[in-house]
Parts: structure tokens; sequence; C-alpha cells
């Protein structure tokens, strides 16, 4: 009951950082003040996407082991075969967190960060950054590994987090620390490549000057600007 309480009260104060740089988001012409935008909305996905995360493995990790007594994070899920090495359950906790992040980070990258809803179909940038995402999700997962590991060099204490509170759960310390390396990872790799053809074009279709006539300018009698 306490470890609920502490992971509500840490996603009330991430959701509420959330909504305060919501409020903040204000449309204006000024291309300094786009960029501060572009920042802002940044840090909303980033926020949100820590908070998703970290909830649905959290939900995970508490009812896993509810529907199988044996999916505790730190049990064997699966044997690698011909390899000392094994999948575990906390390993499947942080996939299952990574695509439901994911897909809700996708959306609200395309509404504030790169605003590419109106630029690009919904399925046709879904591939791209859910591969960029797995990508530095596989890297995240080889830090939450060394991370999680007894025997690794940058491994958390096992004597201090011994798991006797949920402050002092290993894994999830173990799993935030992954997702706030993955996160800025992800981010770039998706602004250079993913929305990149936000950028490149489709700009002189939302420029409505571009298909204005100056009412200064007179006509020909075909119709065309008289030079």
């Amino acid at each position: 009951m306490k470890t609920l309480k502490t992971a509500i009260a840490l996603a009330a104060i991430l959701v509420a950082a959330a909504a305060t740089q919501a409020q903040e988001l204000k449309p204006v012409p000024s291309k300094v003040t786009e960029a501060t935008v572009f920042l802002q909305g940044a840090e909303v996905t980033h926020t949100a996407s820590v908070v998703v995360n970290f909830l649905v493995a959290y939900l995970c990790k508490k009812l896993a082991p509810l529907i199988w007594s044996q999916a505790l994070e730190g049990n064997v899920f699966l044997d690698l075969p011909w390899t000392t090495f094994n999948v575990r359950w906390y390993h499947v906790f942080s996939m299952i967190a990574f695509v439901v992040a994911n897909l809700s980070n996708y959306q609200l990258n395309r509404i504030w960060s790169f605003k590419s809803d109106r630029h690009q179909g919904w399925w046709r940038e879904l591939l791209p950054f859910f591969l960029v995402g797995l990508l530095a999700q596989i890297i995240g997962m080889v830090v939450e590994t060394l991370l999680m590991h007894p025997n690794s060099p940058i491994g958390l204490s096992d004597s201090f987090f011994d798991g006797s509170t949920g402050l002092r759960t290993k894994w999830y310390w173990a799993h935030l620390i992954m997702v706030c390396v993955t996160i800025p990872v992800s981010f770039v790799l998706n602004k250079f490549w993913t929305f990149k053809s936000i950028r490149s074009g489709g700009d002189a279709d939302d420029d409505p000057a571009a298909h204005q006539i100056h009412p200064m300018e007179p006509l020909g009698d075909d119709g065309s600007e008289a030079a």
C-alpha cells in the first residue's frame, strides 16, 4: 500500500509538471518564440512519457504475479539457449511499458513537438517512430540490465535497494534511470529522421501568403499579374 501511494504521488507530481508546461504553449508568429514553444512541447512529451512508462511498468510488476506467481521482476522468464544469459521478467515489463509509452509519446510529438499531424499520415510515421523507439529501448535495456546485475560495475547496491519499501525497490530505480536515458536518444533520432520530412516539405502549402494575390498589383486581360 505504501508503494502504491508513493507511485501515485510521483505520478501526480509529474502530471502536474506536464500540465503546467502545456498551459504555457501559446502559438505566436515569432521564430524565436516558435523555437521556445517547440522546446516546451518537448518537455511536455518527455514528462508524459516518463509518467506513462513508469506507471505501466509499475502495474505490470504488481499485477503479473496475481496471474502467474512466478512473474516476479528478478525471476527468469526465458532461458537463452547456448548462452549463460536469461530474459527476466523485468525485461518483459520494460517492453510492455515501452510499447504503451511509445504510442502515447508518438501522438504527443505529432501534436506538440513536431506538429506533423497536418502533413503526414498517422500510420506513415508510426513505423519509423516505433523503430527509433525500439533502438533506444534496446540501448536502455542494456543499461537497465547493468544496473540490475549484482556483478555489474554500475549495478545498484543490493544492501540499500533491498525492496523493503517502494523507494528502496531496486528495479524501480533501474527502470526510471533507463527511461531517462532512452527518451533523449529517441527524441533526437526522431527529430532528424522520423519527422524530417515535415521541415523539408509541405511548408509552402501551409503558407497562406504563397497563394494570395496582392491587391496593389493590377491583373492583365488574361487574369495574370501585370509586369
